[in-house]
């Protein structure tokens, strides 16, 4: 539940500590008008990296737009061990992009799992890569796919 408190109360920290807990945060207000917001350090550390996450996504589409779209290739680096593996995750992926376009609403929304404003989706594919898309006049387009293995976080905020 959402506490707003006077600025004043902070004299007994405690009290207002004790709303601050759960992700839930504390907003504090002087002369009436907010001004500050206390959270737990756990809930600050996710909230700043699901703003770091859609900056990532939104310098990639940008990035895009600019320079055209380039990957570093999947299928290339699997092929380099096992062909025959490159050719059946490279199916699966593309069978994935075809459901995508048809039910572009079957990936979730970042939004619900950033709790943050954003027309990104994702969808985890049957073979565990997560592709990464917004839906933009009837047109599914990805922005990246990425093994659900590796630490897809550090990649997208890679810099």
């Amino acid at each position: 539940m959402t506490a707003i408190k006077p600025i004043s109360d902070l004299r007994n920290y405690n009290e207002v500590l004790k709303d601050c807990v759960n992700g839930n945060p504390v907003y504090l207000t002087k002369n009436g008008h907010g001004k500050y917001v206390i959270l737990e350090i756990e809930e600050y550390d996710k909230q700043k990296a699901k703003i770091a996450l859609l900056q990532a996504l939104a310098e990639g589409e940008a990035d895009a737009k600019e320079n055209g779209w380039h990957t570093k290739n999947i299928y290339d680096y699997i092929f380099e061990d096992s062909p025959q593996n490159a050719e059946m995750i490279k199916s699966e992926i593309l069978s994935t992009v075809k459901r995508l376009c048809v039910f572009p609403n079957m990936g979730a929304r970042l939004s619900e799992r950033l709790l943050l404003k954003t027309d990104y989706r994702y969808f985890v594919s049957k073979n565990q890569y997560v592709i990464f898309y917004k839906e933009e006049n009837d047109t599914v387009k990805i922005y990246r796919v990425l093994s659900s293995r590796m630490d897809y976080i550090s990649i997208l905020f890679e810099n």
